[in-house]
C-alpha cells in the first residue's frame, strides 16, 4: 500500500504506512526491514521535495546498515544521499 500511494504522490500516507511497517518489523527484531523502512521513507520525502526529512531517514537507514555491516546496504544509503543532495540542489555535498 505504501509504493502505490507514493506513486499517487500520496506521500504522507506512504509514509505512514512505512512507519507502520517499520513498527512491525522493530517488534519481530528484523533490523534490516527496519533500514529498509528508513530507505523508502527517505525515497518518498526526496519525491515530495522535503529534502532536510529525507536526508534524516537516509542517515538512519546508513546508520542501521553500517550496524548491521550490509555493505550493500551501505552502498544503496550512500546513493540515495547523493539523489537527495542532487534533487536539492546541493552539489557540493555530492563532490566531497
Amino acid at each position: 500500500m505504501a509504493d502505490c500511494n507514493r506513486e499517487w504522490g500520496k506521500y504522507e500516507q506512504a509514509i505512514n504506512y512505512h512507519q507502520q511497517s517499520q513498527e512491525l518489523y522493530q517488534q519481530l527484531g528484523q533490523e534490516k526491514n527496519v533500514a529498509n523502512q528508513w530507505y523508502w521513507m527517505a525515497v518518498c520525502n526526496r519525491e515530495w521535495g522535503k529534502y532536510k526529512q529525507a536526508i534524516e531517514c537516509a542517515n538512519q537507514c546508513l546508520g542501521l546498515r553500517q550496524q548491521l555491516d550490509d555493505q550493500i546496504g551501505i552502498a544503496s544509503s550512500y546513493n540515495q544521499l547523493g539523489r537527495i543532495h542532487q534533487a536539492w540542489g546541493k552539489y557540493d555535498y555530492v563532490s566531497n
